[in-house]
């Protein structure tokens, strides 16, 4: 709004007067009434509380879920392994060969020389090149044998005295108390250190006798005079 004022300018002629109309904003008029003028203040921005939400996060699993996860990855990992395992035997088997050993498939025209073999195609492996089989053999007046275990699981007892060509596997037809004995004898012998440890049966008789024995302390009692 503006405001209009008049003022009266004598002239030189008493009878005239000159008038001037001024319009003046309405802050000027503030002022020259003497009040102070307001400044005007801009539109305040929004000062409203703004919230920052995070992104939404997965449930937190608790220790029993964790612990059935952990289970059933376990679980599955077990029946992978185990379905490769199967496969892998299969393939084996299939190809007349087993891991780690050399296997051949022999047949009746296989052999050329005595014995002979007439009951038909079979898968043999052979273990002996990496000594993976133990064998104890017992020779004397009564007896004349070959007891082996191989590291696969396979037992062979072979009498000699009527089987010399080792073609029958004997080791079902002995009692639990033989099978027993042989197994335990084979392993003092896979574990012995020495002469007198290493011998089994009736040689040992001869080396724990009165002479072998007198020599003995008298070799003691010599090595102890120095």
């Amino acid at each position: 709004s503006t405001l209009t004022s008049t003022t009266e300018l004598p002239t030189k002629n008493p009878s005239t007067t000159t008038r001037i109309r001024t319009h003046l904003p309405s802050t000027e008029r503030k002022h020259t009434s003497g009040t102070t003028p307001t400044p005007r203040v801009p539109a305040t921005t929004d000062t409203r509380h703004k919230c920052y939400c995070e992104p939404d996060s997965p449930p937190k699993k608790d220790e029993k879920e964790i612990a059935r996860d952990e289970k059933r990855r376990l679980k599955e990992e077990r029946l992978r392994k185990k379905e490769r395992k199967l496969k892998k035997k299969a393939k084996l088997e299939k190809d007349c060969s087993t891991e780690k050993m050399n296997c051949f498939e022999h047949d009746n025209d296989h052999w050329r020389t005595a014995p002979m073999w007439s009951s038909g195609p079979f898968c043999f492996c052979m273990n002996a090149n990496n000594n993976t089989y133990s064998c104890v053999r017992t020779i004397n007046a009564t007896h004349n044998f070959l007891y082996c275990e191989f590291t696969t699981g396979l037992i062979t007892f072979y009498n000699l005295r009527v089987d010399p060509f080792e073609q029958w596997n004997r080791f079902a037809f002995l009692t639990p108390g033989e099978k027993s004995y042989l197994h335990d004898q084979l392993e003092h012998l896979k574990g012995c250190r020495g002469t007198r440890d290493c011998t089994v049966g009736s040689a040992r008789d001869y080396l724990t006798g009165p002479q072998n024995t007198q020599r003995f302390i008298a070799k003691r009692k010599y090595s102890n005079s120095l």
